[in-house]
């Protein structure tokens, strides 16, 4: 699959961190995204398999005395007995906030897409979705001096911790955004946007001549100590 890997990203949000955006072939950007997602436009066209190959990779990304993290709509049960403090934090993704303080209570990283109106008579910063578990949202939506680099200051980005006690929300954005949380499927940030117009582009690009897990972990080594990368901004770890 092609892959897109970039160094220092000037995008907003992930300012000054590594990322990485992963499509399938042939114009078809869902490709490596799993059917089963509520947000996926295209289920058809989608995957229903892991890519082992990438995933072990994906895994071992990480910089020396830095952090990876990432998300994925693959069920948890792929990933989640290989994961451990060295390597990348991949966070279940969902769109239901019951599903999500269940994770929560087994004690999976989550984070959910919650509808625009979700924050609306709160606080604004967290909400408690059952009594005993509560979510937090991305700081950087409340935010403007905060994105992936800065947003757990001296610790972690809140998403790369494992061992965290609360899930984090992501409040659905960019031109579907009114479809999460309805019965239809779509509502995918990917599909709007500058990050569209890159992972379209992708997706058009010819075939790569190496696996995208050998591009993934020469990309690594070029990272430097310390730092920050986040993978795959779209996509996911469908073969």
């Amino acid at each position: 699959m092609p892959m897109i890997t970039t160094k220092n990203s000037q995008a907003k949000k992930t300012f000054n961190c590594s990322i990485t955006y992963r499509a399938g072939t042939g114009g078809n950007q869902f490709k490596t995204c799993p059917a089963s997602c509520s947000l996926n436009p295209e289920p058809k066209r989608s995957s229903n398999r892991v890519d082992k190959k990438y995933l072990a990779a994906l895994l071992k990304a990480k910089p020396r005395k830095g952090y990876s993290f990432t998300y994925s709509h693959f069920d948890y049960k792929h990933y989640l007995d290989q994961m451990g403090p060295n390597t990348t934090t991949i966070n279940q993704s969902t769109e239901s906030t019951r599903r999500a303080a269940n994770l929560v209570r087994k004690k999976i990283p989550v984070c959910v897409t919650v509808p625009v109106n979700f924050w609306e008579g709160t606080n604004q910063k967290t909400v408690k979705i059952s009594k005993d578990v509560r979510v937090v949202r991305c700081p950087a939506e409340s935010n403007e001096k905060t994105g992936c680099s800065n947003c757990g200051g001296y610790k972690p980005p809140l998403c790369a911790r494992q061992d965290r006690n609360y899930a984090i929300a992501f409040t659905a954005h960019g031109n579907q955004k009114k479809k999460v949380g309805a019965s239809a499927p779509g509502g995918c940030y990917g599909t709007g946007g500058n990050v569209a117009l890159h992972w379209r582009k992708l997706a058009k690009s010819e075939t790569p001549t190496e696996t995208d897990s050998d591009t993934l972990l020469k990309f690594i080594k070029t990272i430097s100590p310390r730092a920050i990368i986040r993978h795959h901004v779209v996509g996911d770890i469908g073969k």
